[in-house]
């Protein structure tokens, strides 16, 4: 199998940036709606395969508001630290906002940042995560060769991600749902059917969990395990820094 680590994308960076900013506000409602709130166990799932103890550090990339980074920071406590970066100022911003009216204020970092081009040293996080923002980055390669640059020997590298539909007949039930009914939601709830047409062409064009697997690889991680969630509606990939 020969993995692809560039993602085709019609929309440029700055164009993804844009639109995610435009949908700050809403997009922990439409999350909710659109996955009838279990993409909050699948992030509390995401936080826990990083096998974080109290006083590691841990960077969460693609942020957007916060949901991972607080599930981490509950893990690190007040003794370690949480960095979340992400493109989007007002996703930072609201990010901000929620951690404020909870007791992890102080020991998450939120940036402005790409995740593609990160400002940390090497070997410095126990710990790097990714919640639906791998399919948002062109280039995966780059993506997770930075993360195994930044992480310590032995931390872990946590890739949550909708998984493209399979060609079974609750895939195809699966394909229907995004390419028709999500980008309509997106409309009636968020005025916004771009944001939701999108969603549905990065899930499906974004690389099989096997292949996902060997972009992991060549970045350096080994042992890398996945598991699919939910039917195979969202996959976990967990990788390890072995040196």
């Amino acid at each position: 199998m020969i993995s692809k680590s560039v993602i085709d994308n019609p929309m440029s960076e700055a164009q993804i940036e844009e639109m995610f900013s435009s949908i700050a506000t809403k997009y922990d409602l439409l999350n909710d709606i659109l996955s009838l709130g279990l993409h909050r166990r699948w992030k509390n799932l995401a936080a826990q395969e990083a096998g974080l103890s109290r006083g590691d550090r841990a960077l969460d990339l693609c942020t957007g508001t916060g949901d991972v980074a607080l599930a981490l920071a509950s893990r690190v406590g007040p003794e370690g630290q949480v960095v979340a970066v992400d493109l989007s100022s007002p996703m930072i911003e609201y990010a901000r906002k929620k951690s404020s009216d909870q007791e992890f204020k102080s020991i998450i970092n939120f940036r402005i940042g790409n995740a593609c081009d990160l400002e940390f040293c090497d070997d410095f996080f126990d710990a790097v995560t990714i919640a639906f923002g791998a399919r948002n980055v062109r280039n995966l390669e780059r993506l997770f060769g930075e993360a195994f640059r930044v992480l310590k020997p032995r931390g872990r590298m946590v890739c949550l991600e909708f998984s493209p539909p399979r060609l079974t007949f609750l895939g195809h039930l699966y394909g229907i749902y995004l390419r028709h009914l999500v980008p309509f939601l997106g409309v009636l709830l968020a005025r916004h059917r771009e944001a939701y047409s999108y969603l549905a062409t990065s899930i499906c064009s974004f690389p099989e969990p096997g292949a996902l697997v060997e972009i992991m690889n060549k970045a350096g991680f080994g042992r890398v395990t996945y598991r699919r969630l939910n039917l195979g509606v969202v996959t976990l990939h967990v990788g390890i820094k072995e040196t």
